[in-house]
């Protein structure tokens, strides 16, 4: 498949992004599970477009119905539609993939100051911590020490490994590199149980010099689940997003009641009914979200 691509900077910007240096991307076709929670992409939308307002940040939608991915999975347009979000804002120095099932919780959360400015950065990311798959180690660990100026990519674990459905990307000749070979048609088609994530993980596991690149974080910091008693990756109040990830699993109608229950705990200002309407009527933002539809 051709794929576009974007500018990146001459030497790598290691400092602290401003507000509009961010974007949130969500990327749809309006299929997939979502286990069957009414109007999802209205409430993800409506949430979304709250908190990028308060903070300054981009919120960019993408239909990914035109993506063609030659009879690939539709998880594999997440990839195009990254590199469209910053080919179209060229600002952006940091992409926030987030997976439509997932709720943004906290509407203090400043994400510079929570995670990526180098001093946030240098705070939460794990050191000298085993990779592992579930409960195997992989023999390999994160660097005791991290070259910040080169993070490029921040992720997190579940508990069967690599979760891709919320993490932070940088705009960066490394990250042109990588968009190209995650989507190469070598590993694609292959069949792959876990699709595009396992095969992130394969690349990050398998060279080092991408993972020269990753940051690992507790999946709590960025991929917090609502079920669970783990204080790794269970939300809590200071968690900044919920993912509902294979909530359909457990059927429509629980995956529809936890949705709803935490859209509940969500903060007032980020609070979506049914409908995808603010429960916050009238909230006058500083943002500049650029939305596509």
């Amino acid at each position: 498949m051709h794929l576009p691509t974007f500018d990146v900077p001459d030497v790598p910007l290691a400092t602290a992004p401003k507000p509009h240096q961010i974007a949130i991307l969500t990327a749809s076709d309006g299929g997939g599970h979502n286990g069957g929670i009414p109007n999802i992409i209205a409430q993800a939308m409506t949430n979304r477009n709250a908190y990028a307002r308060l903070h300054g940040y981009h919120h960019q939608f993408i239909n990914i119905s035109s993506y063609d991915v030659s009879g690939a999975h539709a998880v594999w347009k997440k990839i195009p539609a990254i590199i469209d979000c910053f080919r179209l804002n060229p600002e952006v120095q940091w992409i926030w993939w987030l997976d439509l099932d997932a709720i943004i919780m906290n509407s203090d959360i400043d994400l510079t100051e929570y995670l990526l400015s180098p001093e946030a950065m240098d705070k939460v990311l794990e050191k000298d911590t085993d990779y592992v798959r579930g409960l195997r180690k992989l023999g390999l660990k994160t660097p005791k020490k991290y070259d910040l100026a080169n993070i490029d990519l921040l992720v997190s674990n579940d508990l069967n490994g690599l979760n891709a459905g919320s993490f932070f990307i940088r705009r960066s000749a490394f990250t042109q590199i990588l968009l190209r070979l995650w989507i190469d048609p070598l590993y694609m088609f292959q069949p792959w149980e876990g699709r595009e994530q396992e095969v992130l993980a394969h690349l990050i596991n398998s060279h080092d010099w991408i993972r020269s690149h990753v940051g690992w974080v507790k999946q709590k910091w960025i991929n917090a689940y609502a079920f669970g008693g783990d204080d790794g990756w269970q939300w809590t109040k200071d968690c900044v997003v919920v993912h509902f990830a294979g909530c359909w699993v457990d059927g429509m109608d629980a995956c529809k009641s936890r949705w709803n229950e935490f859209m509940g705990k969500a903060d007032q200002k980020l609070r979506v009914d049914e409908r995808g309407n603010p429960v916050v009527r009238g909230l006058q933002g500083v943002g500049n979200e650029h939305v596509d539809y």
